[in-house]
């Protein structure tokens, strides 16, 4: 009875482990979707490219906003950046979204 029971837990130990890992995937998966959409976004909205890195520093917080509204974000901050600084398409610059730092390359 003893060895069926040490059986039974280490099956289920398995399965806890397993789907684990794979909840971790989707949580993974999830946000480089939501990181190619602010990439997307923030390149046809305002004609900046923000780097994978800095998107997902924005996205790996607890509570963190939809991809829209760090879209909006951060080109409300390009645009705040291009009316004091002067910039030109090729330029890369920084900008400071949700207390992160933003790093991109203007196209526009």
């Amino acid at each position: 009875m003893h060895y069926g029971y040490s059986q039974s837990l280490r099956k289920y130990l398995v399965l806890i482990t397993v789907v684990s890992g794979l909840s971790g995937c989707y949580v993974t998966s999830q946000t480089g979707d939501d990181a190619d959409r602010v990439i997307i976004g923030a390149r046809n909205l305002c004609g900046f490219a923000p780097t994978a890195a800095s998107i997902l520093s924005l996205l790996n917080v607890p509570g963190a906003p939809t991809a829209e509204i760090i879209v909006k974000n951060i080109c409300n901050e390009v645009q705040k950046r291009a009316m004091t600084e002067s910039s030109e398409p090729g330029d890369r610059i920084t900008v400071l979204v949700n207390g992160k730092k933003v790093t991109g390359v203007l196209e526009k």
